[in-house]
C-alpha cells in the first residue's frame, strides 16, 4: 500500500516536471530570433535584434539545447521505470470474456 501510493506520488511529480519543462521550452523556442525573425517579426516588431541582446541568442540557444535534452531524458526515463496501472477487469488482448448469462430487462419505474 505504502509503495503504491509513493509510487503514485513520484509519477504525478515526474508528470508535473514534464509538463512545466514543456512549457518553458516552448517559451525559450519562441523568443528566440531565428533567420526569419522570430515571433518578433510575427507582430511587426523588428526582426533583426534579439529580445536580450546580441550575445544573448547565443546563450539561449544553448539553454534550449540543454532544456530539451533534459526534457528528452525525463521522458524516457518516465517510459522506461514508472509503473503503469493495470485495469483488473479488462480482458487482455486475444483474450475474449464470455458472457455469463442474458441480463434481465428490468423498467425502473415500474412497479409490481
Amino acid at each position: 500500500m505504502v509503495v503504491t501510493l509513493w509510487a503514485d506520488w513520484i509519477t504525478f511529480i515526474l508528470n508535473s516536471l514534464i509538463i512545466f519543462l514543456s512549457v518553458i521550452l516552448i517559451f525559450f523556442i519562441l523568443i528566440q530570433s531565428g533567420k526569419g525573425g522570430g515571433l518578433s517579426g510575427a507582430f511587426g516588431g523588428p526582426g533583426g535584434q534579439s529580445a536580450f541582446g546580441s550575445r544573448s541568442a547565443d546563450q539561449l540557444t544553448w539553454y534550449t539545447v540543454g532544456l530539451a535534452a533534459v526534457w528528452l531524458l525525463l521522458v524516457m526515463f518516465v517510459v522506461a521505470y514508472v509503473p503503469r496501472t493495470v485495469v483488473q477487469d479488462q480482458p487482455s488482448i486475444g483474450e475474449v470474456k464470455e458472457p455469463t448469462g442474458p441480463t434481465p430487462l428490468v423498467d425502473p419505474g415500474a412497479e409490481k
